[in-house]
């Protein structure tokens, strides 16, 4: 879990829609304490994202892709692998000041269904109705990543 530590730690420390309490705020552990965690790698580069999924309300917690790997379709491949092991529908909270990721998951599919106030600001409720998209080739939870130079990459729980 060091990767996904260090992605998280990564990506809080630097997010410019977290207020600067928020982003003090680095201890993965304690931030997905009794979620579930599953990773994307690829053979040669190791760990390259993370979705942390709190189960008993099919709430995504965090998703994570380490920088270097952004545009690769690692953010893509964890949100299709809940198709395989999380009952939909699946929810979500967005910074409202995150304007790259709910344009993300808006192009994914995932509506708003509210609004509200953290300590973190302004968020959006976004809601997913699921589908399967297993080929009858690919297991839950180790489905292959987009094809890149790389070469192959699979998502599985951690």
């Amino acid at each position: 879990m060091i990767d996904v530590a260090r992605i998280f730690t990564t990506v809080i420390s630097t997010a410019p829609w977290l207020p600067e309490f928020a982003r003090a705020q680095t201890d993965f552990a304690a931030a997905s304490e009794g979620e579930d965690v599953w990773v994307a790698a690829r053979p040669t580069d190791g760990i390259c994202g993370f979705i942390s999924v709190w189960r008993p309300q099919s709430f995504i917690h965090h998703l994570y892709v380490d920088p270097r790997f952004h545009h690769q379709g690692v953010g893509t491949a964890l949100l299709a692998s809940l198709a395989d092991w999380l009952p939909a529908p699946w929810t979500l909270k967005c910074a409202a000041a995150n304007t790259l990721a709910h344009a993300f998951y808006t192009a994914r599919g995932w509506r708003t269904i509210d609004t509200g106030v953290s300590e973190n600001g302004p968020y959006f409720l976004l809601e997913h109705p699921g589908m399967s998209t297993t080929s009858s080739t690919e297991q839950a939870g180790n489905r292959p990543l987009p094809d890149t130079q790389d070469g192959d990459a699979t998502a599985a729980q951690g």
